[in-house]
């Protein structure tokens, strides 16, 4: 006789959200960029500052730029990806027309390649002190792994 699984085992997935505010336009020969928080479980106050490339609205037929464009609003599964410059960060997973975009501290480049910085504080272009906030990304993501869970973070813009 057939039995439905034991909702003792089911564990929900951890569900992070990054909310895209500011949209910066190019000026001065430097590219545009997307300010924006992120909000996750013990985090409802959004106290996750990000920036992203310009958000050119791929999902609505936008044109992508090379290193100058955000990925696409939508709800993505992350992992977790070792790099050489950055150690474990969160990648996004599947985006379509990226490769290994995630989530990095503040690095200094202009480009991020589709990747989002997080910081502490918010400043005059971007973000600081990242590496406290992606050393709580890591930990959060490391035990929803060891706990059998999955992350999914979902991308969308703050509504006027």
């Amino acid at each position: 006789m057939f039995a439905p699984p034991s909702m003792d085992d089911y564990l929900s997935p951890i569900e992070l959200f990054l909310v895209r505010e500011v949209d910066m336009e190019p000026r001065n020969g430097r590219s545009g960029y997307t300010l924006g928080r992120l909000y996750y479980g013990a985090n409802p106050d959004g106290k996750i500052f990000t920036r992203e490339d310009q958000d050119r609205r791929l999902e609505e037929g936008g044109a992508k730029e090379f290193s100058a464009t955000a990925i696409p609003i939508s709800r993505y599964e992350m992992y977790l990806y070792d790099t050489m410059l950055f150690g474990d960060i969160p990648v996004f997973k599947d985006v379509p027309g990226f490769s290994y975009c995630g989530i990095q501290p503040k690095s200094g480049n202009e480009s991020l390649l589709g990747c989002v910085e997080v910081g502490e504080y918010r400043t005059l272009n971007g973000v600081s002190c990242s590496e406290g906030v992606l050393h709580k990304l890591r930990a959060m993501m490391s035990k929803a792994k060891a706990d059998g869970r999955k992350v999914f973070c979902t991308i969308t813009r703050e509504t006027k």
